[in-house]
């Protein structure tokens, strides 16, 4: 392939320091390229650089300023890898260089070059994962006005504002771009691969689009797209493929006649909000589709870039990209994000590392929570990298300091014990995490460094066999994520994204799956399976289910309307055939729930309290629910009523036998931590701690522990072990149970040693 170089514009020093370092000069040869994999060794994906194990706690730099003076420090503390933000289309502060990206399939590798030089000055051994900023120069979009980004009025907004809050960029659908950007990855691979720095490019963090996750333009702002031509022609096109080039098959899915693909309408924003609680297929099936077209967009163009990096490099570059946050960090946004679909990525033979970050979870009244499906990450074996861009209380900016869900502390000791309480959540997962100084200065002070440098030690202790005690499977659907209206609070941020601060005071781990992912032969069996959102459920997989519940008399949670769609059909008669429990659809403004006080074993202890969505100071609130609707399951016989919908007083939670596993039902889609504690307990689980106020992660060898509130903890373990926190080196002893002092906003970090190990 014809590499395109602006030869015109070389600096003499930089063309010298090139020809002095390529191969044939009769200087230094080149060094050994980089190599990169993930392979599935121990019980969990790991990531290999060069053949040998690498230490999987990663640093990006300052995205904003791009400067890179944190980077001794980060070689100081012992990280091997470092992720370098860099804008294929914006020209660097430096001595007058251009963009990489000039003109038409025309590039300038100067700024890649002096990137690298200043890095290897900095942090000579380090690798390097390019963070890479892939959205169209300001001239690319205006000599290609029909491949950007559209709203309603047809009209695009082009700007010369930051890509990561602009409503303009090239559509996601734009083959041009695609096209381009791919020309563009294979260039500056093959450019790479000529230069003294090669030993250091490990690989690309592929990075665009809305808010650099390839959500779609215009959602920092609010603004709902893509009515461009190359969307309309992506929706045709997967239109096609769906209904099997048959017009007559169209017609009769929309209700309306003398369809063609080509003219299909995209809906309008309004009727992509929606109203009500699910999309009606009969009356809304162009938006279901739509919807999972604006999806499928994304995961598109995603595979195809990774290709092209795999491709150039001969497999030997990573490649990564975030994901998971639409649908575990979910807002009412998230279908005008287009982020919801991962089946297609966790799949795709060229991605290496799927990177989320969590939010509502974050601060330090809060459990923790990964964003990341990582039982699936596990099952696919992708890293999952779970991303700390944490306003440290270095941070200046206002908004960072004032904003809770950034994480900002106040001072060094509460800063500690966020970072690891993070840090225990991701050790006992088995998998990589980054730090991410997004704003630069956040962790310039040499504390941060000391404890990174002991968490890097501490590594050492996943060249053991990765094994999770999990006992709790939480479930989730992305291609059900279509089937909601997007305007609902409800639905998508409470039985998604509040769901997890319950779980993680449970006091037990659990780990997440795709509903696909959890029916795989290689996947764990659970004692119990919370299955958070799991509206689509055709008659196959629902068999299949109930076989897995079988297996070993397992105990399944479902909330609000699990398999309302199945096999075309929009009925609560599904519901009743997946979960054993008839249903009503009650219409009640309020989702609170009064617990009935019965000595039954689920709801024993916890009185006739309501339980519904906690507000900011704890009280309970009722959320926006613009759908106004609950499936409340019937009294009927072999059912037990444990719960009151207290507006409607019909039934919100009841438990039922089945045969061969328990099925509970609730119509609230938010449990209480006590509710899932009485769940867990009576499905044979084993829970840690005795109290709803302590948060646990555990794997076999390691144990974190995360106090709410100022306490004596009693801990126990499944079998008896000896503790050694990991950080001070205290030895706590051998044995099952143990009594621990934990101040509010702890967090303590131990080693878990069992006796036929030490043989």
């Amino acid at each position: 392939m014809k590499r395109y170089i602006l030869s015109f514009l070389l600096m003499a020093p930089l063309a010298a320091l090139h020809a002095a370092d390529a191969p044939g000069t009769g200087d230094k040869p080149l060094p050994e390229r980089c190599s990169s994999k993930v392979v599935v060794k121990g019980g969990r994906p790991r990531l290999e650089i060069n053949g040998q194990p690498a230490v999987e706690n990663f640093f990006v730099t300052d995205a904003i300023g791009s400067s890179l003076d944190v980077l001794p420090d980060v070689a100081k503390a012992g990280y091997q890898v470092a992720g370098i933000p860099f804008h294929v289309a914006k020209a660097p502060r430096s001595r007058g260089i251009g963009p990489v990206w000039a003109g038409n399939r025309q590039y300038d590798w100067r700024s890649l070059d002096e990137r690298f030089a200043r890095v290897r000055s900095l942090a000579p051994g380090i690798k390097v994962i390019l963070y890479l900023a892939l959205d169209a120069p300001v001239s690319w979009l205006k000599s290609h006005p029909a491949e950007v980004v559209a709203y309603e009025d047809g009209t695009p907004e082009i700007d010369d504002s930051s890509s990561i809050t602009s409503m303009a960029g090239a559509s996601l659908a734009s083959e041009v771009y695609l096209q381009d950007v791919e020309h563009l990855l294979a260039e500056m691979i093959a450019h790479i691969d000529q230069q003294p720095y090669r030993d250091m490019f490990m690989g690309i963090h592929l990075v665009g689009g809305g808010d650099g996750q390839w959500m779609h333009w215009g959602i920092k702002r609010g603004k709902t797209s893509d009515y461009s031509a190359p969307m309309r022609k992506y929706f045709g096109d997967f239109l096609r493929q769906k209904y099997r080039n048959d017009p007559r098959l169209l017609n009769e899915a929309w209700g309306q006649p003398a369809l063609a693909f080509d003219t299909a309408a995209i809906p309008s924003v309004q009727r992509r909000l929606g109203a009500g609680d699910f999309r009606d297929p009969s009356k809304e099936q162009d938006v279901i589709d739509f919807t999972e077209a604006f999806a499928r967009v994304q995961v598109d163009l995603i595979r195809r870039l990774a290709h092209a990096v795999k491709a150039a490099s001969k497999g030997r570059a990573w490649v990564s990209l975030y994901t998971g946050s639409s649908i575990l960090d979910a807002t009412c946004y998230s279908q005008n994000q287009g982020c919801l679909l991962q089946e297609a990525l966790l799949k795709c033979p060229d991605i290496d590392g799927l990177t989320a970050v969590t939010y509502y979870q974050r601060p330090l009244n809060q459990p923790g929570a990964l964003a990341l499906i990582d039982g699936s990450c596990r099952v696919h074996g992708k890293l999952a990298i779970h991303e700390q861009d944490i306003r440290t209380y270095l941070a200046t900016l206002p908004h960072d300091r004032a904003a809770p869900l950034h994480g900002y502390t106040p001072d060094w000791e509460h800063q500690r014990n966020m970072l690891i309480r993070e840090f225990g959540r991701v050790l006992t997962s088995g998998i990589a995490t980054w730090q991410f100084d997004m704003h630069g200065g956040w962790y310039s002070a040499p504390e941060f460094w000391n404890l990174f440098s002991k968490f890097h030690e501490l590594r050492a202790v996943e060249a053991r066999p990765f094994s999770s005690t999990a006992e709790v499977a939480v479930v989730v659907d992305d291609i059900s994520q279509v089937y909601r209206p997007q305007d609902d609070r409800m639905l998508q941020y409470c039985s998604l994204t509040l769901q997890r601060t319950p779980l993680g005071w449970m006091g037990a781990p659990y780990e997440v799956y795709l509903l696909a992912d959890l029916l795989k032969d290689s996947t764990p069996k659970y004692k119990c399976y919370l299955f958070l959102n799991t509206y689509r459920v055709d008659s196959k997989r629902r068999e299949q289910i109930h076989q897995r519940l079988r297996q070993n008399g397992a105990m399944a949670v479902w909330v609000y309307a699990p398999g309302i769609y199945c096999d075309g059909t929009f009925s609560t008669d599904n519901i009743e055939k997946l979960t054993g429990f008839g249903i009503a659809r009650i219409p009640t403004p309020s989702p609170l729930a009064v617990l009935r006080g019965s000595d039954h074993p689920i709801v024993k202890g916890l009185g006739t309290v309501k339980y519904g969505i906690p507000g900011p100071s704890g009280q309970v609130n009722p959320p926006a629910f613009n759908g106004g609707v609950f499936y409340s399951p019937k009294e009927q016989d072999g059912v037990t009523v444990l719960a009151t919908l207290e507006s409607a007083k019909a039934p919100a939670l009841a438990v039922r036998k089945m045969d061969g596993w328990t099925s509970i039902y609730s119509a609230n889609p938010l449990l209480t931590a006590g509710l899932l504690r009485n769940i867990f307990r009576q499905s044979g689980g084993f829970l840690y701690v005795d109290d709803a106020k302590t948060s646990v992660c555990a794997s076999r060898n390691v144990l974190s522990l995360f106090a709410k509130t100022t306490g004596e903890r009693t801990l126990r373990l499944p079998q008896d072990a000896e503790l050694q926190d990991m950080l001070t080196g205290e030895r706590l002893g051998t044995g099952h149970e143990f009594t621990l002092h934990l101040k509010e906003s702890e967090a303590r970090l131990f080693r878990v040693a069992h006796p036929e190990s030490k043989k």
